[in-house]
């Protein structure tokens, strides 16, 4: 999925799901061209980071978000952006081993793709691939969400309560569920998460380089290949 530390990052992933090999090595050539536009000699080209973050920031920040009517389509790829409720937060670096936990028993019960991933301090980027008939990607983001949120707070975390949240979350709000764990908790996420449906190889490439580029695009490391928790380690093996 993602490394989590840096000596893991020379180890590619196994069993990767892919969709059909002649659109798989179509998207592969895809990622990799607009891989080789964006980094001259595996460094970054800013200008070519400016025109993607140019195509996607707006749509990724867009608050109109929470007035979408989210699209089902089966088998389709899908580009999330998911954000903590403290976008001050340091969490999901510091709880990574929790998430990928979170993630594989997420995809053992619902399985689907993962073609990148990308873990920041308050919020990740990912995109999927969901399998043939199954459209269902809330169900699996929402478990992703609840399962992660079950295993930090029953190690201890308690988030700090914030009060008229722009992003749709109220600490201390009463939940109802079958957990009691997670009732009349200050949230943990965002209450939503923001989806974009791929629509060719080039949109795919692109977000999926969205990814990989953006640790650099908020200044946490220099080079891709610095930072641990992102995909890019197991796509690009050395």
């Amino acid at each position: 999925m993602w490394c989590a530390a840096p000596n893991c990052a020379r180890k590619p992933l196994t069993g990767r799901q892919t969709r059909g090999s002649g659109r798989s090595a179509l998207r592969t050539q895809a990622v990799h061209t607009a891989s080789a536009q964006m980094y001259a000699g595996n460094r970054v080209n800013s200008a070519r980071r400016v025109s993607v973050d140019a195509m996607l920031t707006s749509s990724v920040d867009d608050p109109s978000m929470s007035r979408y009517r989210r699209p089902k389509r089966p088998g389709a790829s899908v580009f999330f952006t998911v954000n903590l409720a403290d976008r001050a937060s340091g969490l999901l670096v510091r709880e990574v081993a929790m998430l990928r936990q979170a993630v594989a028993q997420t995809r053992a019960a619902r399985p689907f793709a993962i073609d990148a991933w990308v873990v920041l301090p308050d919020h990740m980027h990912c995109v999927w691939t969901l399998p043939d008939g199954d459209a269902d990607y809330a169900k699996r983001m929402g478990a992703i969400k609840g399962r992660f949120t079950q295993m930090v707070r029953r190690a201890g975390f308690s988030p700090t309560p914030s009060v008229n949240n722009r992003h749709g979350v109220v600490g201390g709000r009463t939940r109802v569920g079958e957990n009691p764990d997670l009732r009349a908790e200050a949230p943990i996420w965002q209450k939503r998460f923001w989806e974009h449906h791929i629509r060719d190889d080039r949109d795919y490439a692109a977000h999926v380089n969205y990814c990989w580029i953006n640790p650099v695009k908020h200044g946490l490391v220099e080079d891709v290949r610095d930072w641990p928790y992102s995909s890019w380690h197991r796509d690009h093996p050395t």
